[in-house]
């Protein structure tokens, strides 16, 4: 996974994103598009999870928006294409960092901790990827097809990758929790009804997350 957080690094996505900044006609072809992209994606989660000595500012977001604007308005069949593409780096992000990371800790609070680091900096990613980057995506392409939005895919992915998924390891955490709580166990309750907030963020108005008995539901916007 480190060399995914270096791949902006990488001499092609320089020259590409050199181009992009300086306004170049030549644009690149999109599988250059989606490396560079991919690229400044994982940059920005270097920067949330506070890798040292790694800056994302106003230049990288511009040069990955750009990037996907120019490949939308080239040819429209990229929309889908670059959306489905987007998906994929939750899927790859959330199964390949944040799961191994929530999985790790050998006790179940200590999971519930290392869960409570990776959701504000998954919070923190949702204002750069649908905000910054993609949301060429929501403007132009998702209402038009009744898809959701990226923000709300990023939701939906953290939601079954990491509350629901096996591999992340919080599920069975705070089951077990809830379990030792109703045995009269001592438990840090704060930390574990802090949990069960975040399954309430991320669970979309049409659906609700059900952890051991205790159902969460998202109220509808009026």
């Amino acid at each position: 996974m480190a060399d995914r957080y270096n791949e902006w690094q990488l001499p092609s996505n320089q020259a590409t994103y050199d181009k992009i900044l300086k306004g170049s006609k030549d644009h690149p072809s999109g599988a250059v598009a989606e490396e560079l992209i991919r690229g400044l994606a994982f940059k920005a989660a270097a920067k949330v999870e506070g890798h040292p000595d790694v800056q994302f500012g106003a230049n990288d977001s511009a040069a990955g928006f750009t990037c996907l604007f120019n490949q939308c308005t080239k040819n429209k069949s990229m929309e889908e294409d670059l959306y489905k593409f987007y998906c994929s780096l939750w899927e790859e992000y959330l199964r390949e960092v944040v799961a191994p990371s929530t999985s790790a800790p050998e006790t179940n609070q200590e999971k519930l901790v290392e869960l409570s680091i990776r959701y504000k900096q998954f919070m923190k990613l949702l204002k750069v990827w649908p905000g910054q980057i993609f949301k060429y995506l929501d403007r132009f392409f998702t209402p038009k097809r009744n898809l959701p939005t990226t923000k709300l895919v990023g939701y939906q992915r953290f939601r079954e990758i990491i509350f629901s998924g096996k591999e992340s390891g919080v599920k069975d955490a705070v089951l077990n929790l809830i379990y030792r709580d109703r045995e009269g166990e001592p438990i840090d309750r704060d930390q574990l009804k802090t949990c069960l907030l975040y399954t309430s963020d991320a669970a979309d108005e049409e659906d609700s997350v059900d952890l051991g008995g205790r159902r969460i539901i998202k109220k509808k916007k009026k």
